[in-house]
């Protein structure tokens, strides 16, 4: 899930790509095994992240 997680925010791959390429056979089976261990889907949970990524981002251009 590290990895999975890692190429979701980092890539604009397709979910179901980044399930094939950590093991799994189906999007839906990975979609229900990322929400089991995150308590998001993987959408959401890029989205959230990227956002965290851009409000930090803008912290530190403000303080520069």
């Amino acid at each position: 899930m590290q990895i999975a997680a890692g190429q979701l925010v980092d890539t604009n791959r397709p979910i179901y790509l980044i399930a094939e390429a950590v093991g799994y056979e189906s999007e839906a089976s990975f979609c229900r095994a990322f929400r089991r261990a995150t308590g998001r889907s993987p959408g959401i949970w890029r989205s959230e992240r990227r956002q965290e990524a851009e409000l930090a981002e803008a912290r530190h251009d403000q303080e520069v």
